[in-house]
């Protein structure tokens, strides 16, 4: 949605036509909004803050080519590394990979060795296939914060990219170390034909699955609990994981809660069910789903041979 992007330093006549803009957004009169923008500009060309207001309206409206002219306007009329990083930000979206990291290169080093900054151009490389500088970038960030799980999780998964499996089964264990809920973890590394869960990741992830944990973290905890039985050969992963794991994965269980929490169960479930942010996941729940079941199906006909993964 528009925000309003006022500079400190911005012009009496710049303020009054963002607020006239802003305020004919919020009645939905775009063009009325336009409007007030373009004279503003007609009179200063130079005027970032319109810029890039009306380089977001362009956007919105699907004029991609209009909105990346204004929003590089924008940056040459103020080059504030803040200023290019929204170029950044609308080039990754609509542009591609490639102009993004030419604008990367153009911030001034400081700020681009920030941790979003540089999380952003580690995924921008990921994108062009740069997947050695990626992996330098991801470490540097690590250097510097070694406690964001999250950023061992993107290491990892670079290092699974490139065939580095010890480095990326080591980075996955520094993330559930970091942060014992993380279930996408878990699931990753059940994915490692080579690895194999030991009794004390097995205590770890039903520790996890007792505390307050999301949806999907749960979901992908039960399916990697689920391939580390499959790997023991025991027969709780039919009896007890797969079950509980369909029943999650199409809605009819909640994680454990506190008796306090629990009373709310039937509110909480039905808001999660209107969620957006729930009926976007459940397109990855049901892939799961069903390539777990596929690798189960073939462990019941062969109980010596080990669940097809991903490398």
């Amino acid at each position: 949605m528009f925000s309003n992007p006022l500079s400190r330093d911005a012009s009496a006549k710049s303020k009054v036509a963002l607020d006239f803009a802003s305020a004919a957004l919020r009645s939905g009169n775009r063009l009325k909004a336009q409007m007030h923008l373009r004279d503003r500009l007609a009179e200063d060309p130079t005027d970032a803050d319109a810029l890039t207001v009306l380089a977001q309206i362009s956007a919105e409206d699907r004029q991609i080519e209009d909105a990346t002219v204004l929003l590089r306007r924008a940056v040459s009329a103020d080059p504030r590394p803040e200023r290019r990083l929204a170029l950044i930000e609308h080039l990754l979206k609509h542009a591609g990979a490639a102009l993004a990291l030419r604008e990367f290169e153009e911030l001034p080093p400081n700020f681009r060795k920030k941790l979003e900054v540089s999380g952003m151009e580690a995924k921008t490389l990921g994108l062009l296939g740069m997947h050695d500088a990626q992996i330098d970038t991801y470490k540097r960030m690590l250097r510097e914060q070694p406690n964001r799980a999250g950023t061992w999780m993107n290491l990892a998964n670079a290092l699974r990219t490139v065939g580095r499996i010890d480095e990326a089964v080591k980075a996955l264990k520094r993330a559930t170390k970091l942060q014992p809920t993380m279930g996408q973890a878990y699931w990753t590394l059940a994915n490692f034909k080579s690895y194999r869960f030991s009794a004390p990741d097995i205590a770890q992830m039903q520790q996890a699955l007792r505390q307050n944990v999301s949806l999907d973290e749960a979901l992908h905890i039960h399916f990697a609990l689920g391939k580390a039985y499959e790997d023991q050969g025991t027969t709780r992963l039919r009896s007890v994981i797969m079950p509980r794991a369909m029943r999650f994965a199409h809605g009819s269980w909640i994680p454990r809660r506190s008796r306090s929490q629990s009373r709310s169960r039937t509110r909480s479930r039905t808001a999660l069910r209107k969620s957006s942010s729930v009926s976007r996941a459940r397109g990855a729940r049901r892939k799961i789903l069903s390539s777990y079941s596929g690798c189960t199906a073939r462990g019941r006909r062969s109980s010596s041979r080990s669940s097809p993964v991903i490398r």
